[in-house]
């Protein structure tokens, strides 16, 4: 069993235990002794599973769940409730909260880790359920449905963002010339290349989707307009260098980009980001192609 583990607990011994048990099974453990922190570390350490002591000050544990539930990137990641023999009113409280099972401490060492395997294969199939549900079976790119949802929550979050949010819509050139020419399947190389260069262009907690065809999405969360042309000038550049060959013949592929910003001064809606977006890719293709507009004055 191989799994990224959180444990949260106030028991110093007690999570030394855990960790001794779950780390001669092959998994990597973390360990708080305090409830500060903890959606943070769960991002940066790409946990899997938590383990959560109920006996934190304060009913801090139930806020914990309460606020992975309410975080995009945490709500999936099953937590197993750390409770004494006479907590029962804790892990009833922490099961409707949302915790996924719970383990009585101190633990027996073949049932935590048959706990912990049980919340990972759980963890797993869900994952496997987003990615069907959530990415282009293509190029393994977010797909429209999934940026529809996201880009209506980073709207909502444009308060909290101090340099706003960029949208950037793409558009790969002459592409009907590849399939025309090479075939579709030639076609679907292109995407699924393109689509790699541009995850591997842009920042972590950027947003790459396909939103269409040959047309694709970009979503920069808390990233002024200098910011954005910059990371699409760098996308454009890239994916030009890119060499295919077809039928013993040379090929490049280009993109055409249209740029468009929001911030907290200036709320727009989803629908008019993307009209505004879409508005400076056309310009870019009427301008010549293989270059990046932007929907405000320079």
């Amino acid at each position: 069993m191989r799994a990224n583990v959180l444990v949260v607990e106030n028991d110093a011994a007690s999570a030394e235990t855990i960790q001794s048990i779950l780390e001669r099974e092959g998994s990597t453990v973390f360990a708080s002794l305090s409830g500060f922190g903890v959606t943070d570390s769960i991002i940066e350490n790409e946990i899997d599973v938590v383990l959560l002591s109920s006996d934190l000050p304060d009913s801090q544990g139930l806020r914990i769940i309460n606020s992975m539930q309410n975080s995009e990137r945490t709500k999936d990641i099953p937590v197993i409730t750390l409770s004494g023999a006479s907590s029962v009113s804790g892990i009833k409280a922490a099961l409707d909260s949302g915790a996924y099972d719970y383990v009585k401490t101190p633990p027996d060492p073949a049932e935590l880790i048959a706990r912990v395997h049980a919340a990972m294969m759980f963890k797993t199939k869900i994952d496997m359920l987003k990615d069907s549900a959530e990415k282009d079976a293509l190029t393994k790119l977010y797909n429209k449905w999934y940026f529809n949802k996201i880009i209506a929550e980073h709207i909502l979050k444009i308060r909290g963002y101090k340099n706003g949010v960029a949208l950037v819509m793409l558009d790969c050139d002459h592409f009907k010339r590849i399939n025309d020419n090479y075939g579709h399947m030639a076609g679907d190389v292109v995407l699924a290349t393109v689509a790699n260069a541009m995850e591997k262009s842009v920042k972590a907690t950027d947003v790459v989707c396909r939103f269409g065809g040959e047309e694709f999405a970009i979503i920069y969360p808390d990233t002024s307009k200098s910011q954005a042309f910059e990371v699409t000038e760098r996308v454009r550049v890239n994916v030009s260098k890119i060499d295919f060959k077809f039928k013993n013949e040379n090929v490049k592929m280009t993109i055409s980009c249209g740029i468009g910003h929001m911030d907290r001064d200036n709320i727009k809606t989803a629908s008019k980001l993307i009209t505004e977006s879409d508005t400076a890719l056309y310009q870019a293709k009427n301008n010549g192609r293989n270059r990046t507009e932007t929907a405000w004055e320079n």
